[in-house]
This record gives structure tokens, sequence and C-alpha cells, in this order.
């Protein structure tokens, strides 16, 4: 298998990608009645986990309820080629044979298709002919980097434009996505920081890769090195502590009850004194390390690189009211992890005209998110599964709907788990958590339970 980059470096004179390969824009009609379905950031790797087992169950589940018409658009990091720079498309969608069967079996159904368009994470399919042709192959569908929905409704048509987000992120937004060479900072990171840190921070570190905010990273560090790092420490202040409390349970029980000599009973006092100095000084020890461990944090989490929290979608809002301005009802995008449904209004809208939606579709991957933690101690990162796509429905208007499941995972240590103050809300199955335009106003937004 030849790549344009491969070619470029054994022929002399430059190639220039046929962009016909993988169009920029792909205009998908969407009948009346017709169920879309929106999903982003699977990450499929060629070695499954139960993880990715049961994201492989839940989403096979709903492409099977799909009837005729309907569209699948899988809006960006479906593959992890960026972490995985060796594998091939193949093999992800041969580690996935149910996920796979499930998309192709939509795409050959008439009257439905799918289209992928290319993200960050499998940004190669722009320019890498082959492994291109080996997701048509896979899944039958159609590439893009963007699609326009064109939804015929009761109102008559409607545009809706789909595209993966990155481009609204500075860390991951290529200059051009088509140019084998253009490696944005987020690549980088992926490439050659997430690895190192993986091997050096193993077990207190787990989950960088998961990170939902990836700015938050100082943060992560701050609050791992706090509960996994310095805090086991100390476990050795309170062992002696025990010991002590063990020696002295009889002796000071048989002082209280007048049961010593009076010779004893004056060397018990003596300890019992000697004990609540060394309590007192313990609890002293504790109390400076949990200041320490929190001005660290806090000096860590000051290190602002970008946006952190809902606030990575705050250019894809601002996106979208621009294209309402241009006649779209709404923009879906995904790369954020952060899975939203937000009424928008148009500087320039009219009555109905300029009114219109934003939404992420999220991911269907493990995620690692900051919860608070108690009496004013550093947020706790906590791990957990979210499978989460978008709908849209034309009977006869459109309809857009927000499903999100979100399931804890293991891997928290016993501190952390005593100190989080909010645990997250355990969605086990997809839920419909938001709905537009019946439960959200302009203005509104329903975003992932937490």
């Amino acid at each position: 298998m030849t790549s344009v980059l491969q070619r470029e470096v054994n022929d002399p004179q430059p190639v220039v990608p046929d962009q016909t390969v993988i169009p920029d824009l792909v205009t998908v009609p969407v009948a009346v009645g017709a169920t879309v379905l929106i999903a982003s950031d699977l990450h499929l790797r060629a070695d499954p986990s139960s993880i990715t087992a049961h994201v492989e169950e839940v989403m096979v589940a709903r492409l099977d309820q799909l009837r005729a018409p309907a569209v699948v658009v899988l809006a960006g990091d479906i593959i992890e080629l960026l972490g995985e720079p060796g594998m091939r498309p193949k093999d992800a969608f041969a580690a996935h044979p149910e996920l796979t069967a499930a998309i192709r079996r939509v795409a050959t159904t008439q009257g439905c298709s799918v289209v992928e368009l290319v993200g960050n994470h499998d940004g190669d399919l722009a320019w890498d002919v082959d492994a291109a042709a080996e997701v048509r192959t896979a899944i039958g569908a159609e590439l893009a980097l963007t699609c326009d929905l064109e939804i015929q409704a009761e109102a008559g048509t409607c545009r809706i434009r789909v595209e993966h987000g990155n481009r609204f992120d500075p860390y991951n937004c290529f200059r051009d996505i088509r140019n084998p060479l253009d490696t944005p900072l987020g690549h980088h990171v992926v490439r050659e920081l997430l690895p190192v840190v993986t091997q050096v921070g193993q077990g207190w570190l787990d989950g960088a890769t998961d990170l939902a905010d990836p700015p938050d990273f100082p943060s992560f560090v701050g609050s791992r090195l706090a509960y996994r790092r310095l805090a086991g420490h100390l476990g050795w202040l309170v062992i002696p502590l025990l010991a002590l409390l063990v020696l002295l349970r009889v002796p000071l029980v048989l002082l209280l009850t007048n049961r010593l000599p009076e010779d004893v009973q004056d060397w018990m006092r003596r300890t019992a004194l000697i004990g609540l100095a060394f309590i007192v000084d313990v609890l002293v020890v504790v109390f400076i390390i949990a200041v320490l461990l929190r001005r660290s944090w806090q000096a860590l989490r000051t290190l602002d690189l970008s946006s952190r929290g809902w606030g990575q979608n705050e250019a894809s809002r601002t996106e979208t009211a621009r294209l309402i301005e241009d006649g779209y009802l709404g923009l879906v995008c995904g790369h954020s992890h952060r899975p939203e449904l937000t009424g928008i209004l148009s500087d320039a809208a009219e009555a109905v005209a300029g009114k219109g939606f934003f939404a992420n579709a999220g991911s269907c991957t493990p995620v690692v998110e900051a919860v608070p933690g108690r009496f004013g101690m550093p947020p706790i990162y906590l791990r957990y599964l979210q499978i989460s796509w978008i709908e849209l429905h034309s009977h006869p208007r459109v309809d857009v709907s927000l499903h999100v499941a979100e399931i804890p995972l293991p891997g928290a240590t016993t501190l952390e788990r005593l100190l989080a103050k909010r645990p997250r809300q355990v969605l086990r199955d997809p839920v419909q958590v938001a709905a537009w335009p019946d439960e959200i106003r302009v203005g509104d937004s329903a975003r992932a339970i937490g």
C-alpha cells in the first residue's frame, strides 16, 4: 500500500492529492420521515477490550433499530490512527466485527446511507488513498471532510452542517489536512508526550490520554500527585499511631476505671500524655501536607493552556450563529467529548428564521473528568465511559435529541472515592437527556449529566 507521502519521497515532482478522492463537502439528502444518527469519536483500535466491547454492543443495538429511510454520519475520529501510527483502518474494523457489520448493513440498505467524516485522530484518511479505500471497503461509507444534510421538512428544505469540529480547536486545527506533513500541536502531544507520560507515570497518571479537557493536564498532574503519590506516604504516619493505640488500649481502660495500682497509674498518665502529644503531631503534619498539596495543585492549575469544560464548545456555538445567518438550521460536531444541545439565536434573526441549534455528539470512549473534592481539597479526576450521539428526525418538522450514557469505570483509589464530593450520575443505558425545539429554548443548553 502506497501513501501520498511515500510517493512524494520516491518522486522528485511534488504530488498534489486528488481532492475528488475525499471531497471537502458532500450534500446528503434526507427524506421526510427519515432518522439521522450522528456519532463521533469512537477511537477504534486494533486491540479490543471489555470497554470497547460494551460500546460496540450499545451502538450495534441502536443501528439495528434503524429503518429506512435513515442516514448515519460518523463525524470524525472513528479510527485511532494518531495514537496508533502503524495501524491500518482494516485492523481497527476487523477488531470490531459486529459494529463493522452493523454499519455496513445500514450502508447497503435501500433508502439508507453512511457518511464518515475525517477528524484529527484519523486525519490520515484525507491524504492516504489506501487507508481511505480500506474504510470504504469495510463499512461502505462515503468519505468527506464536511457534510451538509438537506432535510425535507414540512416547512421546506433546511440545511444542517456536520463536521468533526477540530478546526475550532487551535491545538488540533490543520492548515492543510491534505498535507501529510501538517502536524498540529495536538499530534505531537499524542505521539510524543503522552507515551512518555504513560510510561513514567504508570499507576498514578493512568487516564491522561482520556482527559475530557486536555488543557487541564497540569491540574490533572497536580491532583494525581496529591492523591496518588504524596498522600500515599501518609500511611507511614498512621502505622505508629495505630500501634500506639493498640498497645495502650487495655492499660487506658484500666486507668479510667481505677483498676491499676497507684505506682502504675502514674506511669500510665505520663504515657498517655506522650501518646496524646504524638497524635497532635500527626494531625499537624497531616494538616501541613494537605495545605501543601492544595497549594501545589493550585499552582499547576494556573497554567491556563486553553478553554476548559464547556468552554471548548464556545467557538462551535459562535460558528453556529454565523451558519444560521447563512440559512442553516444548525451545526453538529464532535471532537471536544462534551455532549451538548443548545438553542442558538442569530443576530440577524427574524421570527423563525435565524433560530437554530448547536449540538455536540460527544464521544463513545472512556473520559477522565474532574469531580470537586471535599473540604476544599483538589478535584479528583475520575474515569467513566461516555457513550453519546445526536439524532435528527424529520416528521414532518426537524426534531433534534441528545442521547447519553455515562458509566463509572474502576481505577480510583480509596482516598479519591472518599473525598469525591459529587459522584457522577450513573446512566448505564443511553437515554434522551435533551430535545430541540421542544425542551430547549433559544439561549438554553442541555449538557451531559454530571
